[in-house]
């Protein structure tokens, strides 16, 4: 991993991996729902809030999916480490905790850290494309536009008024453009090109004009916003791009009812476009008259039978096929983050490391007890019984090493901070005899059997506590 990632703890990484990956599916079935809803209407304006609807769905999965798989609690390893020096005798407890919480994702991936940083990277370069492209289109504004003449603000204020438009609307003329454009949010402004002014009738114009301000009226620049927004932090998934250029397509055909509806001229309006996409060259982020297949748009408009007018069926199939394919390879990838645990919950965090109890069903079946035995009270905490078939195992070096009865969460605890038979058997030699909790606390604050030499070559002579804050 790089610097990208290191702001980032480790249980975050894990989540924020797990929730691009699950996005796969999300993206999918949200998108394959959309086209199966989209075939069955016939009007522009139910299939345009549908789509809008369905990205609002894509954006808000994967933060549900990371708020779900975000451990809660969570903590930096810094502010970890300083709970336990303040409660060395909660560590084994917490380091229990730990590792049922890691556990909740496994079985762990290598790939995710890099699958994350490739993420933030892939955001960075869209943001600063989206950024870039912002600065480039104000600047050419500023630099190559001047106020509309009097005649042309004159029809385009005329046009605001029959729409019901009040709010404040600049007209400006502009030579780097071919096709009128919208920009702007709060203070929207109308860009009218010299080609279109020059080569379009009065009707024709007037028609072009309304279509910019229904994308006005309509609010639609803030959607357009929201869909690189989108874009941006999605960009990996390919059913993300589909859904905004249809998003796209569907919003110049609700502009293009609302021109025809004032102006009256379909056939004026069509030939219009057709001369408009001859000139074509508009920015992306910019609300153009001529932008959208501008085939499919000119069949609408005239009335007639698309190309693609009779795939409805396969259209319907195939969002079908592709919902039923994205829910598969979702349940796949549950399985695949949560398996189902072979053992029951008392042993599922031992199972991780290899190891088994007295009562694990992996275990050989322990002898009757005795009546006397049974006649003694159960201790607090299941305490691990070694292993007769595996006498090298990590349990019986540490009763080898004179530890001896340990429970669930100090072998946990012991086990991640890489306490070894050996590391003990090295304190003892220096003549250190800490408890579980205190060999927690003195690995984790890099205490080690060297270290105490060295510190006692100097002339020091720390005790146990000191070592083991």
């Amino acid at each position: 991993m790089t610097t990208l990632t290191n702001w980032l703890s480790p249980s975050v990484m894990h989540s924020l991996g797990w929730t691009l990956l699950h996005f796969l599916w999300q993206g999918t079935a949200v998108a394959a729902l959309a086209a199966i809803l989209m075939t069955l209407c016939r009007r522009a304006s139910a299939r345009y809030v549908l789509s809008v609807g369905a990205l609002i769905l894509m954006l808000a999965a994967p933060v549900a999916t990371f708020i779900f798989l975000a451990p809660s609690g969570a903590t930096t390893p810094a502010k970890s480490s300083s709970v336990v020096e303040r409660q060395p005798g909660a560590a084994a407890r917490a380091a229990a905790r730990t590792s049922a919480g890691i556990s909740r994702f496994s079985p762990s991936l290598d790939a995710l850290p890099w699958l994350v940083e490739a993420w933030l990277a892939g955001v960075a370069f869209f943001s600063l494309r989206s950024a870039g492209g912002f600065l480039l289109l104000e600047r050419e504004r500023r630099k190559q536009s001047d106020t509309a003449s009097a005649r042309v603000l004159a029809i385009c204020q005329t046009l605001q008024r029959r729409l019901g438009l009040d709010r404040s609307i600049r007209y400006c003329e502009c030579k780097w453009l071919q096709a009128p454009a919208v920009i702007g949010w709060f203070r929207p402004i109308v860009l009218l090109p010299v080609t279109a002014l020059t080569g379009l009738s009065e009707e024709q114009l007037q028609s072009i004009i309304v279509h910019e301000l229904a994308h006005i009226q309509r609010l639609d620049p803030f959607v357009n916003v929201f869909q690189i927004s989108v874009e941006t932090l999605l960009f990996y998934h390919p059913a993300v791009w589909w859904l905004n250029k249809r998003i796209r397509a569907e919003r110049e055909h609700c502009c293009d009812d609302v021109a025809v509806s004032l102006c009256g001229n379909p056939v004026e309006y069509a030939r219009a476009l057709t001369l408009m996409e001859e000139w074509r060259s508009a920015p992306a982020l910019a609300m153009a008259a001529n932008r959208g297949p501008l085939s499919e748009r000119i069949f609408r408009l005239l009335g007639l039978k698309s190309i693609g007018a009779g795939t409805r069926g396969i259209g319907l199939t195939g969002g079908l096929l592709c919902l039923t394919a994205a829910l598969v390879a979702g349940n796949a990838l549950l399985g695949i983050a949560y398996p189902k645990p072979t053992v029951h919950a008392g042993q599922i965090s031992l199972a991780r490391f290899g190891w088994t109890t007295a009562a694990s069903p992996q275990s050989a079946p322990a002898p009757a007890a005795s009546p006397a035995a049974a006649a003694k009270p159960s201790p607090a905490r299941q305490a691990v019984a070694p292993q007769p078939a595996n006498s090298g195992s990590y349990i019986d070096g540490m009763k080898a090493a004179g530890l001896g009865e340990l429970t669930v969460d100090q072998l946990i605890a012991m086990k991640i901070h890489g306490i070894t038979p050996e590391y003990i058997r090295g304190l003892h030699d220096q003549g250190l005899h800490p408890n579980t909790d205190e060999l927690v606390a003195m690995r984790i604050h890099g205490v080690t059997p060297e270290y105490v030499h060295d510190v006692r070559g100097l002339g020091l002579n720390p005790n146990q506590d000191q070592l083991s804050p």
